[in-house]
């Protein structure tokens, strides 16, 4: 499943959010995610999963990536 939203004051910045169903989160997934969002022209995304994120999916980083402080894995 996966959401799109943009701000009400600048429908131009937009987000999506993925809930991915595989369990754990691998880098096959993430690069899904990197090329739907490449193709509807999305710059941020958030992905939300349940339970475990393979090493190498977590060492894979999406062009422009950038890592927050406070979120799991950063």
């Amino acid at each position: 499943m996966q959401i799109l939203a943009s701000m009400k004051d600048d429908p131009a910045k937009k987000i999506m959010v993925f809930f991915p169903d595989a369990s754990p989160l691998g880098t096959e997934i993430v690069h899904q995610c990197g090329t739907i969002m490449k193709s509807a022209d999305i710059t941020q995304a958030i992905i939300v999963y349940r339970d475990q994120v393979t090493s190498h999916a977590r060492s894979v980083r999406l062009r422009g990536h950038k890592r927050r402080r406070g979120c799991p894995g950063a």
